[in-house]
């Protein structure tokens, strides 16, 4: 029940005024405009109506509650369910009360958070219509003076004033600050409207001030502070990039501002134009931009859900995944306690094992379509929803460096478009489009240490030409050390050198992201070895200590698989041992008068039956030195064709000769030292790149008649980054290790947590080695005992010639 003050009735324009109030509400039946029931007069003579009783709060109470519940600039939905949608939706049903107010005649005149009251079960009333006005009518408000003064009346910028500037103070439109009576309209609640929906996207109202007077200034003065800039907070914050190591640290602009919608932005502004004609004509045009945003949210709800959905599935898809990995482990152990041509009634229980982790993985493969197929999805129900842009965005950037991880250019590049696409339709103020777009641009960088100084650097970059990979000078800079220089992802080669030492190609790998530096395993600066002239003979390769991409290559025959790889400095001659060179070893040891080791270690054809030599393929001189002559196919060999039809105790001895003779610890490559020797740092298929041609290397298909070795400086293009001849083609190479299945057998490697190996080598190769077969002495090296051989050969297939190709041979 709202009474007259007992002041007031005699006063014939307050009685009025409170008789048109009662009659305004009681003639506008909306459902969110507060009905009055009745008017009448008490027995003491003061008017009165009764209304409606509301049980809630004032939706100023809510905004707040809102704004208080928000998290990491993110929008939170509040305990009691409160959520910046229903605030919207709330403002949205007032903006009806209103724009139905007007089709009626009426402005309500003191539009504010405080007059809108939130009922109990969802009721949404437009309340206080006191100083409400029809338009063409007397305005009794004008004309009520000497007002009765209460202690809310003096509170400031939320009171309502009466007079001739009637209304609350934050919320009036200019011309009502001004008192301008003749130019209240719709438009003038359409300010008020502005103002308010100005709080529900800031949480505060657009002007403040101690006093009402003082705050009647401001409105007067200009416009309130922007939307956003209440919110913008621009920040230099560190970057690291996802998945890869960071480039040190890299500033980037970040915008912290909370996700506010840009068009009830724009309406806001419209609303609270200083012109009415700038502001929106009627509230229904105003409705109509909330109702196009709350039907985009209604559909941004939906696809939250399946984006939700989506998520849900990922544990799911995990746990199989690791239950999968469990059995396959499981399934592992328990063969290896079973012989291969054991009957499979031995095997069967843990086939079963491997049947069942298969199953898993499929069902975790089915899993992950299915959740992209939802995300998807959820862009059907709104194609700019950030949530399943960003989710995809995420899958598709693993999947990218899974793809770029394992050379899959191809699959790298398709998924690369469609990362772009999910990428570019984020906002551009997230920061994760930011991080994205890092990603994408690939920009690395190096540092490079040296052990001497006033080292030059020349700068080169391999590029594509034809079918193989070339270098292509970019630039010198300068000395070293260099720090942080940046560089955009590819393969490069530093030439590094110094007046009075060898020249070292340096091969790096700037992967998306990376920063490459001289740092050994164990984090610790480990800086580049210039050797000086007398450490390095002119016709071997200076390979210097630093990381590589072994194995990985699923073209190559029996290849390793991808690891990074630490192998410390090594030189190696840059061909292979000539039929010149081995002849010299077999004469000087026939001087030695070693001539069971001498017929021992000559090149020989293959016997016909076991335990028995073959025939001798080199010839004798008249002075009883060993030279060439036709072998049992006719033909000719040539001094510097490499030497073939040896054994591996042969190559052994002919290093074991060659480190006597020279007081040089020459010995055989490791069959991965080998592979660094061929493959550079970055992972490439043949020593000169990915692409293959018969011409680029001695194999089968380069002949015009059947096949043969030829001189080992022909083939040009069959040369390494490190200058190293011939690897993918003449002939194959024998090294010093066992043949093994694959890494974790091969115990000369330090395998780490992060999946690269440490190649220990370098500490006492031979011993290392042989520990494996428990023996002591190269003659107690079993015959059978398979040793792994390297490279390409003159009559061998292109598989072959790949690099990361190897097979064992007794």
């Amino acid at each position: 029940m709202k009474i007259i003050h007992p002041n007031l009735l005699g006063k014939n324009a307050a009685v009025a005024r409170f008789v048109e109030e009662g009659q305004i509400c009681a003639q506008l039946q909306h459902p969110n405009i507060v009905p009055v029931h009745e008017i009448g007069q008490l027995d003491d003579g003061r008017l009165y109506f009764t209304m409606k009783e509301i049980k809630g709060r004032e939706f100023g109470e809510a905004i707040k509650e809102v704004h208080g519940a928000i998290v990491d600039n993110r929008w939170e939905i509040t305990e009691t369910g409160w959520s910046f949608r229903r605030l919207i939706d709330v403002f949205y049903k007032c903006c009806q009360a209103i724009s139905y107010a007007h089709s009626r005649g009426v402005i309500h005149r003191d539009l504010k958070p405080e007059n809108i009251m939130l009922g109990e079960y969802g009721e949404v009333l437009v309340v206080d219509w006191g100083i409400a006005k029809i338009l063409g009518r007397r305005d009794y408000v004008t004309e009520v003076d000497d007002l009765v003064e209460t202690e809310r009346f003096e509170r400031g910028e939320f009171v309502t004033k009466m007079g001739q500037v009637a209304g609350t103070p934050a919320y009036m439109a200019p011309e009502q600050a001004r008192g301008s009576i003749n130019q209240l309209d719709a438009r003038t609640d359409i300010y008020a409207l502005g103002a308010t929906l100005y709080e529900i996207l800031t949480g505060q109202s657009p002007y403040t001030g101690s006093t009402g007077k003082e705050v009647l200034q401001q409105v007067l003065s200009g416009p309130p502070p922007p939307v956003r800039a209440l919110h913008q907070t621009i920040v230099n914050q560190p970057f690291s990039f996802e998945l890869l190591e960071a480039i040190g640290s890299v500033d980037i602009i970040a915008d912290t501002e909370l996700p506010l919608p840009k068009e009830l932005i724009r309406a806001c502004e419209k609303a609270m134009s200083r012109e009415r004609d700038d502001r929106y004509q009627t509230v229904t045009d105003f409705a109509k931009v909330l109702s196009d945003w709350l039907d985009g949210a209604k559909k941004r709800e939906q696809a939250l859900k399946v984006v939700e959905a989506a998520l849900e599935l990922d544990k799911t898809r995990r746990e199989m995944r690791a239950r999968a990995n469990v059995l396959l482990q499981e399934a592992e152990n328990g063969l290896k306690g079973v012989k291969y041509y054991e009957v499979e009634e031995r095997k069967a229980k843990w086939w079963k094992l491997e049947e069942e982790a298969q199953r898993l993985t499929l069902d975790a493969d089915l899993l992950q379509i299915v959740q992209e197929q939802k995300l998807q999805g959820a862009l059907t129900h709104k194609a700019d929803l950030e949530e399943a842009h960003l989710e995809l965005a995420k899958r598709y950037q693993k999947e990218h460096h899974a793809f770029e991880f394992n050379r899959k250019m191809e699959k790298a590049t398709k998924t690369q478009i469609k990362l772009k696409e999910h990428v570019s339709a984020l906002p551009d103020l997230s920061p994760d489009k930011s991080i994205f777009l890092a990603y994408l641009k690939g920009t690395g960088a190096m540092s490079i240490h040296t052990d001497v100084d006033g080292v030059d650097i020349l700068l080169e970059k391999f590029v594509s030409h034809n079918k193989r990979m070339i270098v292509e000078p970019i630039a010198r800079l300068g000395n070293a050390p260099l720090r942080n220089h940046p560089l955009q992802m590819g393969s490069y080669r530093l030439r590094l050198q110094k007046k009075g030492y060898h020249d070292v190609l340096y091969p790096i790998l700037i992967s998306r992201g990376e920063h490459w530096e001289t740092l050994n395993p164990f984090g610790e600066q480990r800086p580049i070895h210039i050797p000086k002239f007398e450490e390095i003979d002119q016709n071997e390769c200076f390979i210097p200590a630093g990381w590589f991409w072994a194995g990985g290559d699923p073209k190559a025959s029996y290849p390793l698989s991808r690891k990074k790889v630490w192998i410390d400095d090594f030189a190696v001659q840059k061909f292979s041992v000539t039929n010149r060179e081995y002849i010299e070893f077999l004469n000087d040891l026939e001087q030695q008068g070693h001539h069971e080791e001498v017929l021992r270690y000559v090149p020989r054809e293959r016997a016909g039956h076991a335990n028995e030599l073959g025939a001798i393929i080199y010839g004798k001189s008249e002075d009883g030195s060993f030279t060439l002559v036709p072998d049992a196919d006719g033909d000719l060999w040539d001094l510097d064709w490499p030497v073939i039809m040896v054994d591996w105790f042969c190559a052994m001895a002919y290093a074991d000769w060659k480190a006597e003779r020279t007081g040089i610890n020459y010995r055989l490559l490791h069959g991965v030292e080998w592979e660094k020797a061929a493959r550079g740092v970055d992972g490439r298929l043949f020593p000169w790149g990915d692409g293959f041609d018969p011409s680029y290397s001695c194999m089968h298909r380069s002949h015009q008649k059947y096949p043969l070795p030829v001189v080992v400086d022909s083939f040009p293009i069959d040369e390494s980054v490190y200058g190293c001849r011939g690897m993918a083609g003449n002939n194959r190479d024998w090294c010093l290790n066992i043949s093994l299945a694959e890494w974790s057998q091969m115990k000369e490697f330090e395998k780490n947590e992060d999946d690269w190996l440490l190649y220990q080598g370098d500490v006492d190769v031979m011993n290392t080695l042989f520990k494996q077969e428990n023996i002591s002495s190269l003659s107690d090296v079993p015959q059978t005992s398979p040793r792994v051989v390297r490279g390409g050969f003159f009559s061998g297939s292109a598989t072959q010639s790949h690099a990361a190709s190897r097979v064992g041979f007794r």
